[in-house]
């Protein structure tokens, strides 16, 4: 996320990311939990973003 970043493209760029993490956990390249605790993170930090800016 870039500080100019439009909070609808964010928003979208969010659900690639929950499918990188999810390939990643499903092949075994991270565990299943650390893919987890990733998304939640990055969720919390897209939300505090996306309503600042919203």
């Amino acid at each position: 996320m870039e500080q100019g970043e439009d909070p609808q493209s964010v928003s979208s760029m969010l659900s690639e990311v929950y499918s990188t993490l999810d390939k990643a956990a499903k092949s075994g390249t991270i565990h299943k939990n650390t893919a987890s605790r990733k998304k939640a993170r990055l969720t919390a930090r897209v939300k505090t973003y996306v309503e600042a800016r919203g």
